[in-house]
């Protein structure tokens, strides 16, 4: 794209990822208005901007983009100024990958992840997570039922909390599950 804004050239796929059906129609219909207005967060690039300008590139920046027919995808975007032998600027250059479906697929985890902290957080039965015998997670209902803070039991062996006499039995169960019985 031009320091303007207008773009110099695009190929196919960019063209696609932007809802037209060919280079010359993109080249046609887009060169109406600014590169920068297709950005739905308008401090996006202002900012992509100033890292061409302070730095000359910037990598794997992630924007929600307005397509032609008004709907947005999400993009991951590479750029590079492009400058003469004397330094002055020429033209910016770059590629995009349309990462729509990561970008959603993250944001389901996400939100799932926030569903199953919030029922294991306020679950009534005692939840933990132990991994290499160390106690990664507890909630607070069973550090209630234990007596201890949540903080106090992570990051500690669990056979710390193992009645004495119920030792032997459980290490004995723990060897056969890490041979896998």
């Amino acid at each position: 794209s031009l320091p303007n804004g207008g773009w110099i050239d695009v190929n196919p796929a960019l063209a696609r990822t932007l809802g037209y059906e060919s280079p010359a129609q993109m080249l046609l219909e887009s060169n109406r208005r600014r590169v920068s207005e297709l950005y739905i967060d308008q401090r996006q690039p202002k900012r992509l901007y100033k890292l061409l300008d302070d730095i000359g590139q910037f990598e794997d920046e992630r924007a929600e983009v307005r397509r032609r027919d008004g709907s947005t995808v999400w993009i991951s975007e590479n750029g590079r100024a492009v400058r003469d032998h004397d330094g002055h600027l020429m033209y910016y250059e770059g590629s995009i990958v349309d990462i729509t479906q990561r970008v959603r697929a993250e944001t389901q985890l996400k939100q799932s992840e926030a569903l199953y902290k919030t029922l294991v957080e306020n679950c009534r039965d005692g939840v933990f997570l132990v991994l290499h015998d160390k106690v990664l997670f507890v909630n607070q209902t069973l550090a209630t039922m234990l007596g201890y803070a949540a903080d106090e039991l992570t990051g500690r062996d669990y056979m710390d909390f193992v009645a004495p006499d119920s030792v032997a039995g459980q290490r004995e169960r723990r060897e056969k599950h890490t041979d896998g019985s």
